[in-house]
C-alpha cells in the first residue's frame, strides 16, 4: 500500500462521510424547503469528497480507481474496497510461461544413485 495516496484517501474520504451523517442527521422534511435543499447539498458534498477519497484508497492499492464507485453501496462498498487484495504488496506480476526455466530433474552430486534408491 503506498502511504501517500492511503492519507490522501483518510484526509478526503472522512470528511465526505461526516458531511453524509450531517446531511442525515437533520431530517430535511422538519428543517423546512432551505432545510432541505441544505440537507440534500451537505450529503451531496459528502457523496463526492467519499468517492473522490475512495478513488486515491483504490490506487494505494495499484487498482483503478473506478473500484471508487462501490462507495455508492455505502457501506458494502466500503467494505468491498477494503478487502480488495493490494496488488503493490503481494507482486501479483505473472511471468509468460515462455520465460519459466523448467526444473532440474537431474540429481545432485557425482552420479551416486543411491541416495535416491529407496532400497539403500
Amino acid at each position: 500500500m503506498r502511504k501517500k495516496e492511503n492519507s490522501k484517501s483518510l484526509m478526503i474520504g472522512v470528511p465526505g462521510i461526516v458531511l453524509q451523517m450531517v446531511g442525515n442527521f437533520f431530517k430535511p422534511e422538519d428543517s423546512g424547503g432551505e432545510g432541505a435543499i441544505l440537507c440534500g447539498l451537505l450529503m451531496l458534498a459528502g457523496t463526492v469528497l467519499l468517492i473522490w477519497g475512495l478513488w486515491y484508497y483504490a490506487k494505494s492499492r495499484d487498482r483503478s480507481g473506478y473500484w471508487s464507485l462501490c462507495g455508492l453501496l455505502s457501506c458494502i462498498g466500503i467494505i468491498i474496497l477494503a478487502c480488495l487484495r493490494d496488488k503493490h504488496a503481494t507482486g501479483c506480476e505473472t511471468t509468460p510461461l515462455s520465460q519459466i526455466e523448467p526444473p532440474d530433474l537431474i540429481p545432485p552430486g557425482d552420479g551416486d544413485w543411491a541416495m535416491w534408491d529407496d532400497d539403500a
